[in-house]
């Protein structure tokens, strides 16, 4: 069962490459197709150049999802049963992909669409999914008693999250920059 599921996920993906190559007016070389069918794009075409610019991130999860086995095992024999361990060592984690983040888009003067667009620089955007998934899983066994009244109520924090994108927008930060990378993170923590 969990076979055919994957393989008929995989045959969704590839049909929406397909389509995007086959939309997209050119025909696409060998090469293209090679790299698309593989998710490998990201090492050696910039989104802007790619048939969708945002398939980019289709190569980030499949990666993701790729390391996250290996990832959790290793996670779970560091924490050795401890959530706060297992939060301490993802936020490490977090915190050293948003400096390579920040290395590779404003520091690093040539600019490598390898780096740029790759998992260890965009993981700091997963390790918070995965530290909210621990808060959660905290939070269902022993809630924090502010959750009760007003901040317990979904609606309050999708409003904080409207407010923060609504002083994204009107700041005009523009999209690498940290502050608006940062403001993202958070209004996605908020919504989730």
């Amino acid at each position: 069962m969990k076979v055919r599921v994957r393989a008929c996920a995989a045959a969704k993906v590839l049909g929406i490459i397909t389509a995007a190559l086959v939309l997209s007016g050119t025909p696409g070389t060998p090469r293209d197709w090679t790299l698309y069918a593989t998710f490998t794009q990201n090492f050696v075409i910039f989104p802007n150049q790619q048939v969708n610019r945002v398939m980019w991130f289709m190569v980030i999860e499949a990666q993701f999802y790729l390391v996250l086995p290996v990832l959790a095992f290793l996670l779970a024999a560091l924490a050795r049963g401890s959530r706060r361990r297992a939060a301490a060592t993802l936020g490490v984690l977090g915190v050293a992909s948003g400096v390579l983040f920040h290395h590779v888009w404003h520091v690093d003067p040539t600019p490598d669409p390898a780096w740029r667009f790759s998992l260890p620089s965009t993981f700091f955007f997963l390790a918070a999914g995965m530290l909210l998934a621990l808060l959660r899983q905290n939070w269902q066994e022993r809630p924090p008693g502010w959750l009760r009244g007003p901040l317990g109520a979904s609606d309050a924090w999708i409003l904080l999250a409207v407010v923060l994108w609504a002083i994204v927008v009107l700041r005009r930060d523009a999209i690498p920059s940290m502050t608006a990378m940062v403001s993202i993170l958070l209004i996605s923590i908020l919504l989730v």
